[in-house]
């Protein structure tokens, strides 16, 4: 093994696991602070704008949950072949990886073109929305041939045992990215004033220096690219390999934007305020749920390293440890989220309504994701694993039994409150039968390895 890279199939699971997350911690921080600075930035604008960047959401998740599928397949792929030694395979695998990642922003961007309006106005974007969601989402589209490649690079490096490359580079996106749009929404110290434009093309731009950064780590750092990797020889058999599990995690990913966007337009039947409220109620849940992020992500070379090697003690201790902090971790954010919700809130609009909707729905469903959280975990194992079809399984169980359906049921019954009744119930019977479910499953897995 290089020096660069760890060797993860010895040594204590639990310090390897929090050297792996901590510093994912750090780096999420960084790519949430990131999303919430156009949040902030843009409600100044006023709560018009806020309401036309909530409609963004959904769509810019499902964008980046589908090209997150390559950056899962290729930590997974990328974990067992240098758990089982195969140094050449994987050189050329990432580069032909990277060629496909690109092309996928390209594609993803002319898609965007073509569908864009007909899919917000579906979303109930009314003619006051549409200026503002169309000038950040134009811009938005084409820079996503900046996130495709480091999200692809970061990936690799993380296989190779160093996250903390990675957040380091997550944060760098963070540091170009919130003064630069700052000075691009507003207008200040020269700089134009573009509002929600401003926003994306800050983003645009601190994404294009991420995807240079994880290509000088990848070549010089971990040395998993060089010369001799750029050929196109075992392309097909490269492209098999990641899209076998790129395809049905992508595709699947795309459904937890997907059930956002059914929620917002239920949601959007009880107002602009609802509409407002859940757009912060997702940017909110998004850092509580930074830890446990980190945990998956952390938690995917270890097992797929030791999977490769058939180190199975290992992967199953993996498995477990990182759930039960899952568990614990989500009890003690939720508390805190059923307190604080409202005043939380109050951070990003001065909305009564909005704000009183916020709190609700914390008080309601925040403690319920001790149990909802399990699913997430999971699903990293699986892809982890290389069995991205239990990974699918639990995605769109969960989302059509655990949330879309609960969430539909109430709506019919009492509008938003009833919807964020149906979220806490639904959370509740998906977590625990899918828990069970892959718990059962994993256990065969690991008998007949």
């Amino acid at each position: 093994m290089s020096a660069t890279r760890v060797d993860l199939t010895t040594g204590s699971v639990p310090a390897h696991l929090a050297r792996l997350s901590i510093p994912m911690v750090w780096g999420i921080l960084a790519f949430v602070a990131l999303q919430l600075t156009d949040i902030y930035f843009i409600a100044r604008l006023g709560h018009t704008e806020l309401e036309a960047i909530s409609f963004t959401f959904p769509v810019s998740m499902m964008i980046f949950n589908l090209v997150m599928g390559l950056g899962i397949a290729t930590a997974s792929i990328s974990a067992r072949l240098i758990g089982a030694r195969e140094t050449e395979t994987l050189k050329h695998f990432l580069a032909h990886t990277l060629l496909i990642a690109a092309g996928t922003g390209i594609v993803l961007a002319i898609i965007g073109e073509i569908v864009m309006i007909p899919v917000f106005r579906a979303m109930g974007a009314g003619p006051e929305h549409m200026g503002y969601i169309t000038s950040f989402m134009r811009i938005s589209l084409w820079g996503y041939l900046f996130l495709t490649v480091p999200l692809v690079g970061n990936a690799a490096i993380r296989a190779a045992g160093d996250s903390f490359t990675p957040s380091l580079i997550m944060v760098g996106i963070a540091v170009v990215n919130v003064p630069l749009s700052y000075l691009l929404v507003f207008g200040h110290f020269g700089a134009p004033e573009l509002g929600v434009a401003g926003a994306a093309i800050a983003n645009v731009v601190s994404n294009a220096v991420s995807a240079l950064a994880a290509f000088g780590v990848l070549i010089y750092r971990v040395r998993l690219l060089d010369k001799s990797s750029l050929t196109l020889k075992g392309f097909g058999d490269s492209t098999r390999r990641l899209l076998t599990i790129a395809v049905p995690v992508g595709v699947t990913n795309m459904i937890q934007p997907l059930v956002v966007g059914i929620l917002t337009a239920l949601l959007a039947a009880s107002g602009g305020a609802a509409v407002a409220a859940f757009g912060i109620i997702t940017r909110i849940e998004a850092i509580a749920a930074v830890v446990l992020m980190a945990v998956s992500i952390g938690m995917g070379p270890l097992i797929g390293q030791n999977f490769g090697a058939r180190n199975l003690p290992r992967v199953q201790e993996t498995v477990y440890c990182a759930m039960n902090f899952a568990m614990a971790w989500s009890f003690g954010t939720g508390l805190v989220l059923m307190i604080a919700g409202g005043m939380i809130a109050e951070q990003f609009t001065n909305n009564p309504t909005t704000i009183y909707m916020v709190a609700t729905y914390f008080i309601l469903v925040a403690a319920s994701t001790t149990i909802s959280n399990l699913t997430a975990g999971w699903g990293s194992a699986w892809n982890s694993l290389g069995q991205p079809v239990n990974s699918v399984s639990i995605i769109v169980l969960r989302s059509v039994f655990g949330i879309v359906l609960p969430a539909y049921i109430g709506h019919m019954a009492a509008g938003w409150y009833g919807v964020f009744v149906g979220l806490m119930i639904g959370n509740l019977i998906s977590g625990i039968a899918l828990h069970f479910w892959s718990a059962t499953k994993f256990k065969q897995l690991m008998n007949n390895a």
